[in-house]
């Protein structure tokens, strides 16, 4: 993958254990020439430095968010160019033609569309400025379930027309890393899961929209927070729409999640 400092890549979700429980999971590291020591909480920002309530702040740790994520949004909480309004009803990620977006504003909601081809680099996901602005839509999201957010992260690297090229198969989804375009689908996805993560502590309900033969939710980063999740009684349903039955343009079989 990229480098360790990358604090959204996939190797920061994937490939640990979660404790789940009322106390909050205590990693240890490795000091060069001495023993693993425990990493207290008070090496992290608080809850309310980072604008959070005290049960999302310990759900983001069930969910073995990095480190840095936490001193992030400490970050954006006190800086003036950042926004703490809750003054969105709906985010829709990867919008493409913002159907969701404009259906949303239709009904009288707030809703705003994100997408590369709108700007790519403030709204391009895989970038570190597209990353800090998608965080802050999320932020400005309202809280407990009176908001949505929607991704439809792209699929292209994941479904079986790409299977010859990307390697992805459901015992190594993560394909073939040599190749520029799996490795942007990887970085993608589990930036997607961290805001998924995020959504699910704040109380927001999210979904994750995909062609039926995708491989995405196979993906580590996407397979902790779901079992994550399911460990902390959180509801993730997952739905088949077949497209054609509307007489959409598109008539594939669609997983919503």
């Amino acid at each position: 993958m990229e480098s360790e400092d990358d604090w959204a890549n996939a190797s920061s979700l994937a490939g640990r254990s979660c404790t789940v429980g009322t106390t909050a999971p205590i990693k240890r590291r490795r000091v060069k020439g001495k023993q693993p020591i425990e990493r207290h909480l008070s090496m992290l920002p608080g809850h309310e430095q980072c604008n959070l309530a005290f049960e999302a702040w310990r759900m983001l740790q069930c969910f073995q968010v990095p480190d840095i994520f936490f001193h992030i949004l400490a970050i954006m909480n006190i800086c003036g160019s950042f926004r703490n309004a809750s003054d969105l009803d709906c985010v829709e990620w990867f919008c493409g033609q913002r159907e969701i977006t404009h259906a949303a504003q239709r009904a009288g909601f707030d809703a705003v569309g994100y997408d590369y081809d709108q700007d790519n680099q403030r709204q391009n996901m895989n970038t570190p400025i597209g990353m800090i602005v998608a965080l802050q839509w999320a932020r400005r999201l309202r809280k407990l379930l009176e908001s949505l957010g929607w991704f439809g992260t792209v699929c292209s690297s994941w479904i079986f027309l790409c299977r010859g090229t990307s390697k992805r198969t459901v015992y190594r989804p993560l394909g073939d890393t040599n190749i520029f375009v799996v490795r942007e689908g990887n970085r993608m996805t589990a930036r997607s899961a961290l805001l998924i993560a995020y959504l699910y502590s704040t109380g927001v309900t999210w979904c994750l929209e995909q062609p039926a033969s995708s491989l995405m939710i196979c993906f580590e980063p996407m397979k902790l927070v779901m079992t994550v999740a399911q460990q902390l009684g959180l509801p993730c349903l997952e739905a088949t729409l077949c497209m054609g039955a509307d007489d959409a343009r598109n008539r594939e079989a669609v997983n919503t999640l």
